[in-house]
């Protein structure tokens, strides 16, 4: 009976041990559960110490987010799943002997981009300075915007999409051109898919594998619209509730990391990259929090602009 009051006395202070350091875990060094394509919350050990604020997605795997994808099956998704597995087996597997290839599969992925980019579509043939990413800028006028990536600043890109695949990928080359010259940390790309019906939502996927490899923070969402006639569409109340989706992960980045932004840059339509330089240097001399390109109509077959 002696015996037995040590082991009780042993294990009553081991219980008591492992709860507290299981609630100073809770307290100090964990954060609170959220979902995946949730910004998660700095701790209360992180708080004090002023802890890592970069936007790095190799670190925070909750800065590359996707939201509203379309997962039902279609006709096709059986043939595209063989196809990607058959090119996996035969293309991509043999060919991985160990980490001594990754550089190399690195520069590969970056070609495959840099072509894919360089289809020049429709809307961006009058816009001689879209250099494609990865490229070298032989510019001299360009010179004058090397200021922007020296100041380190954060900037925030919203884009709100309706049906608008005739540009998309012109646009996706201008925000990885905007990556390569002022770092792919000093970038958030949020982009909303609103309601689009053509294959805007394809090429979304697009945009979250280029964004994803280039290392470019970003969150990717796609809502249905608020009415299922577009004549009976509020074009005020669509305009607010669409941008205020795409400016949630501003919001988010501050209340729980404390992470801020310089200028948020709004592109609607087509932007040059040298256009948005221009507009965040003419917004510094104007002390503007937001900027935004002009947007552009087709009426008679010219191209004027408009805000809509």
């Amino acid at each position: 009976m002696a015996m037995a009051l040590p082991r009780r006395g042993f294990v009553t202070r081991l219980l008591l041990g492992g709860a507290t350091i299981y609630i100073l875990h809770a307290l100090f060094f964990s954060s609170p559960r959220t979902a995946p394509h949730e910004i998660t919350a700095h701790n209360v050990i992180d708080r004090v110490t002023n802890a890592d604020r970069t936007l790095d997605p190799r670190k925070h795997k909750f800065l590359q987010a996707r939201i509203g994808r379309d997962e039902r099956p279609d006709l096709l998704s059986e043939w595209v799943q063989n196809g990607a597995l058959d090119f996996w087996q035969r293309f991509q597997l043999p060919f991985i002997t160990g980490s001594q290839t990754a550089q190399a599969d690195d520069q590969l992925v970056r070609t495959a981009i840099d072509d894919l980019l360089s289809l020049n579509g429709w809307v961006a043939a009058a816009c001689p300075t879209l250099i494609r990413p990865f490229g070298q800028n032989k510019r001299e006028e360009e010179d004058k915007y090397e200021e922007l990536a020296r100041q380190g600043h954060r900037y925030y890109i919203a884009i709100v999409i309706h049906s608008a695949d005739h540009f998309l990928v012109d646009q996706l080359a201008v925000i990885v051109q905007m990556a390569r010259r002022l770092g792919p940390q000093s970038l958030f790309v949020s982009m909303l898919d609103y309601g689009s019906t053509d294959s805007t939502t394809t090429l979304m996927d697009l945009a979250e594998a280029v964004l994803i490899l280039t290392g470019v923070p970003f969150r990717i969402r796609t809502v249905p619209s608020m009415t299922h006639d577009p004549a009976a569409a509020y074009y005020p109340l669509e305009e607010a509730y669409t941008r205020n989706l795409a400016l949630e992960p501003l919001q988010e980045l501050y209340e729980k990391r404390r992470i801020t932004f310089h200028r948020v840059v709004w592109l609607k339509g087509f932007t040059c990259p040298n256009d948005i330089f221009e507009t965040i240097k003419v917004s510094q001399a104007n002390n503007a929090a937001m900027v935004c390109g002009m947007d552009w109509a087709e009426h008679n077959g010219f191209f004027i602009f408009s805000d809509r």
